[in-house]
């Protein structure tokens, strides 16, 4: 971390791209999850990557750095086939060869799906269950919505668009419970800022899940919080808030 919010993905051998750009919040909600060698994880919604670039460093780089057989699965996963495609392409440049080679009695460490998490895939099924579910849900980016780069428009955007995404929402996480492993953990996340798309939809899951399975919501851990000098991490009534706004 170079202290400016750019975190660098480095690798001096094969080839590898030296650094990857990408967000500091995505940094932190990709080491939030916790991810640990030998560990199975989906990245429910990995594209473009960088995210995913940061579980493999911590699943897989200790393994490789020292030369050993490496331990776990990273399952990336993307709706849009050629979004899928284009992440894949732009991991390997970033990763060792070695993570995507059939290994000795087991398939490669990472891999690559296009499935929708709305509905049951026999892909997701296949490669699971799975310790640490990552979920950035599709959901309304406000940022892109006031700038004009979001796929709907300010003009376009009514409370009509916010229901159909929350509900999409609910859907995903609510299926991500059944791909976990007992005493697993899911990481639901989303740039949005009406709760409609973050604490509501977290609270219809765990409603909906009432008698089918066991949650506890987990606090946020302090050396997250640590991760970036004071960061303003607001408690919500189901998680926590990230205000850059609110960080020095």
């Amino acid at each position: 971390h170079d202290g400016s919010g750019t975190i660098f993905v480095e690798s001096e051998r094969e080839g590898l791209l030296p650094f990857f750009f990408l967000e500091g919040a995505a940094a932190i909600v990709a080491l939030a999850l916790q991810a640990e060698e030998g560990d199975e994880v989906l990245d429910a919604r990995a594209a473009p990557g960088g995210k995913a670039l940061i579980l493999a460093a911590e699943m897989f780089a200790r393994g490789w750095g020292e030369g050993r057989g490496m331990r776990g699965k990273l399952v990336c996963n993307e709706v849009s086939k050629e979004q899928a495609a284009k992440m894949q392409r732009a991991a390997r440049r970033y990763l060792p060869a070695a993570l995507f080679e059939e290994d000795v009695g087991r398939g490669p460490h990472i891999v690559f799906t296009a499935s929708d998490m709305r509905t049951s895939s026999n892909s997701h099924e296949r490669h699971g269950p799975y310790d640490r579910i990552l979920l950035d849900a599709p959901c309304t980016n406000d940022r892109h919505l006031l700038r004009g780069s979001a796929a709907v428009t300010l003009e376009q955007w009514s409370r009509g668009t916010l229901k159909v995404s929350a509900e999409r929402q609910v859907k995903w996480l609510y299926n991500s419970l059944w791909l976990l492993k007992e005493g697993g953990v899911v990481l639901f996340c989303s740039t949005a800022l009406a709760p409609d798309e973050c604490d509501a939809v977290v609270e219809a899951v765990v409603r909906k899940a009432h008698g089918s399975f066991v949650l506890e919501i987990l606090p946020l851990e302090e050396h997250v919080l640590r991760m970036v000098p004071s960061l303003a991490a607001e408690p919500s009534d189901w998680g926590v808030r990230l205000m850059p706004d609110k960080s020095e």
